[in-house]
């Protein structure tokens, strides 16, 4: 996948590396309800964790400075990619297991707008990531 990507032109500085995830969107201040990313869970950790909030199967890219998510076409809801852009109402801030791959500084997306394509038959968002200072 990622060799596609490098293809299409949105190369990474660093070679990513890829994860498989469960996604949760919505906002963590408001219990995972509105747009954005509110968790990000190991499969592993997702079988052990009892929520009611809806998780998705996708695969992240991830490298110093990016991240890149790749939700399946089907599992994607029109509530959170609407329009043309990936709405983050609030910063997200890596959890701790993907903060050990790359710097040890806590990294986060911030919030904002940002544009989504479909590539083959997943939907992809290349997100910044900043250090917290």
């Amino acid at each position: 996948m990622s060799s596609y990507l490098y293809r299409r032109g949105m190369e990474f500085h660093t070679i990513p590396k890829l994860f498989a995830t469960h996604v949760v969107f919505g906002s963590p201040s408001k219990k995972c309800m509105g747009s954005g990313i509110c968790k990000l869970y190991t499969l592993h950790a997702q079988e052990r964790t009892h929520s009611s909030c809806t998780m998705v199967e996708a695969e992240l890219l991830l490298s110093e400075r990016h991240l890149a998510l790749l939700v399946p076409v089907q599992q994607v809801s029109a509530q959170h990619f609407e329009g043309p852009h990936f709405i983050m109402e609030e910063d997200f801030f890596l959890p701790t297991w993907l903060n050990k791959f790359g710097n040890a500084a806590a990294r986060y997306i911030p919030a904002g707008a940002y544009l989504f394509q479909r590539i083959n038959k997943n939907v992809y968002v290349n997100f910044p990531l900043l250090v917290q200072s």
